[in-house]
């Protein structure tokens, strides 16, 4: 199996928390930090990497950063700190990757906050 970028659904179906709302998400006072961590512990996510097929990456943090676990669907939109929501994102080339680097994505989910939080776009 290669990593090729994309998720694997039996891997990282998703997973949403269906309270979390636009009245919650859009709200000044939400943060991530009240999800993130509260499902999942360090040593479940280090499980990601494996079921992907990806060695886990030596000195990652910092500006030697080259994976990093994240949630499929956005925590900033309301979506679940579970096993289910997360999946391995790496930079072009560890591994085989072949998609995006694990950076792109944050771009894309602060545009998909904006949508729904200052157009009034749905989430769903």
């Amino acid at each position: 199996m290669r990593a090729t970028g994309y998720r694997m659904p039996g891997c990282t179906p998703g997973d949403i928390l269906p309270e979390e709302d636009e009245s919650i998400v859009c709200s000044a006072d939400f943060r991530t930090g009240s999800i993130r961590d509260q499902s999942t512990t360090p040593t479940q996510k280090r499980k990601v990497y494996p079921a992907y097929s990806i060695p886990y990456p030596d000195n990652n943090r910092g500006s030697s950063q080259v994976c990093e676990i994240d949630h499929l669907l956005a925590l900033q939109l309301g979506r679940a700190d579970t096993i289910s929501n997360l999946w391995s994102q790496c930079s072009p080339g560890y591994a085989n990757w072949q998609g995006p680097g694990f950076r792109d994505k944050d771009g894309y989910e602060n545009y998909l906050w904006f949508r729904v939080c200052e157009t009034g776009s749905s989430a769903a």
